[in-house]
Order: C-alpha cells, then structure tokens, then sequence
C-alpha cells in the first residue's frame, strides 16, 4: 500500500487545512484529483491553495498555477474513472430517467403478455415505473443480480412478481447497452485499480458496497481521505482502507470541542458529557414575555396636536338602574259639553 492518510475531525476547517497541507506536499505540475461533494468545493479548495500558496515547510516557494490537477464530484469522478471499462464493454452509464423510462417499457411488456402478478391492477399508474426503478437501484447497490428472464427467482427476494420484473428491467437495459449505477461503480474500480493517480475525497460519503470498493482499489496510488467525526462513513472507510482514522483535534480539549463530537451521530446516548457540567437548558417562558407591551406611540415620537395618546382603557363604570318611572297622573273627565 502506498502513500495513504485518513483523517476525521468535527470542525471543517480542520479538515480543510489538512487537505490543504497534503495538496502542497504534492507537485504543482503532477496529475491529481480532488473529489468533494460538489465540483464547485472541489474548485473552491484547489483556487485557495493557488491564490493563497504562501510559501511553507513542505512547499518552500509560492505556487501561483497548478497543472494538471482535476476538481471533481463524486458523481463525475466515478464516471470519469468507468469511461473506459464501459467503452470496451460497449456500455453507457444510465442516469435515474433513463433508468425510469427502461422501467416503463418493462411494465408495458410484462403487462401485455399479462406476466405482471399481484402487479396487474397498478400496472397502469406511472408511479409503479418510478419505484421499479428506485428498488432496482437500491438492490443492485446491496449487491443483488437479477435472474436472466423465465429463470428460478432469487431464493433471498422469495417473491416471483417482484423477481419478474426485476429480471425484464434488467433484459432492457442490457438491450439498451445501458449501465446501472453499481455497473458504473464496478468499472471504475476496475479502472482505479491499475491507476497512480494520486486522489484527495473531501467530505466524500460512503453508501454503497460498490463506493467502498471502489475505495480501497484507490489505495494503490496516493490517497488522502477526510470525512465529520462521527459521520457514518467513517466505519466504512475503515473497513475499506483498512486503516483506524487519525483525529485531527482532540473531543476533551473543551466543552464546545466535545460537544462537536457528537453532531454527526445517532441518538443522544453517543454525545459526550463534557465533565465540566456544561449544559443547554430551555427554561419555560416568563410571565413578562408573554404579556403584550402596553399601546401608545413608540419612544421618542409625541402624538399629533390636539390628539392625547390612547390610555388603557379602564372598565365601564357601572350603570345605575333607571329611576322608577311615576304612574301618570289620573285623566280628568273631559268637560261636558
């Protein structure tokens, strides 16, 4: 194994300065990848390191260019590296809508030679395409191989619907020539393989068994790996690598340090009780935040002339009954006439 170095830490500019300092321990005119979440990270780390190349222990003199250094995604990275396996193999990588549409068309024939199963009755609605393929993506990233169509189903899935038109999906797409993306992630292990390359992944998470693989057949040039304390990926590349990561700040230093520690993993039971007691509280509301200010002109404005600012008002006072009414007087007998 050559030059490798796996690094974790909570604060990202931690991370940041270690990728830094392994870009300028390299050559400025050497072929090298930087793979970051984004291509505009990726750009963004390798434009500092130019703009800001002050001169160093491991690299003496100021670099005001580089040469032949390529900022990539993760995702362009994978093809970039499968391009030419697949080339030989006479296959192309096939995107989420290309692999929906393949689905589409498997249904529709399934559909017709009424082989959908238990399917039949939403054989119909666009959204069984869409999760044909989605399941398709994610048992293929497991791992999974479908059964060549009219073979026994797979004994794991143990569902012949469901092992149907996994197995017609995947007659399409071989018929379109089309790679799905754990065919992808196997190319460009094949290709990294034999590669000297040397790659930095910033922040690069790991989910598949084809990214992991792909991976360790990156440790046959010089690699360095940074990832959050903490992050799930973290195992998985250790397994892959098959290195312990080295942290790059220390979880007890401070409260707030340890405190970082605990962001990237699950369930409040992994968070650190830092040992100075520090802890975050949110005490119940005070009866003076709820009460509404009083109404009036704000400070420092007076009313307009002849106009006095409004007071609270005060209850009604209280309305004395009406005075008895007198009966009136008896009608004297008009006068005769």
């Amino acid at each position: 194994m050559t030059a490798l170095r796996f690094v974790t830490a909570p604060q990202a500019a931690a991370r940041l300065d270690a990728a830094r300092a392994w870009l300028r321990a390299r050559a400025a005119d050497e072929p090298l990848r930087v793979v970051a979440p984004t291509r505009e990270a990726a750009v963004r780390l390798v434009h500092e390191l130019v703009s800001r190349g002050a001169p160093t222990a491991e690299a003496p003199a100021d670099r005001g260019a580089v040469f032949g250094w390529e900022a990539l995604s993760a995702g362009a990275f994978v093809v970039r590296l499968a391009l030419g396996p697949l080339a030989d193999a006479r296959r192309t990588p096939a995107g989420r809508l290309a692999l929906e549409a393949l689905a589409a068309r498997a249904i529709h024939r399934l559909r017709a030679e009424g082989k959908l199963g238990r399917f039949a009755p939403i054989g119909d609605l666009p959204g069984l395409a869409r999760a044909l393929a989605a399941t398709y993506e994610e048992l293929r990233a497991a791992g999974y191989r479908a059964a060549p169509e009219g073979g026994p189903a797979d004994a794991v899935l143990r569902d012949d619907d469901l092992e149907a038109l996994l197995a017609a999906l995947a007659h399409e797409a071989r018929s379109a020539s089309l790679a799905d993306r754990a065919e992808v992630l196997a190319a460009a292990a094949e290709a990294a393989r034999g590669s000297t390359c040397p790659t930095l992944l910033l922040d690069v998470p790991l989910r598949a068994r084809g990214e992991q693989a792909l991976v360790e057949a990156l440790t046959t040039a010089p690699l360095f790996v940074a990832v959050p304390t903490g992050d799930p990926s973290v195992a998985r590349y250790r397994a892959a690598l098959q290195t312990p990561a080295e942290p790059l700040t220390d979880p007890g230093a401070s409260d707030l340090a340890r405190a970082r520690v605990g962001l990237f993993r699950a369930g409040l039971a992994a968070l650190p009780v830092p040992p100075s007691g520090l802890a975050a509280s949110s005490p119940p509301p005070s009866a003076a935040s709820v009460v509404p200010p009083p109404a009036g002109p704000p400070a420092g404005v007076s009313p307009p002339a002849g106009v006095s600012p409004p007071t609270s008002a005060s209850p009604p006072a209280s309305a004395s009954p009406p005075a008895s009414a007198s009966p009136p007087a008896s009608a004297s007998p008009p006068a005769s006439a």
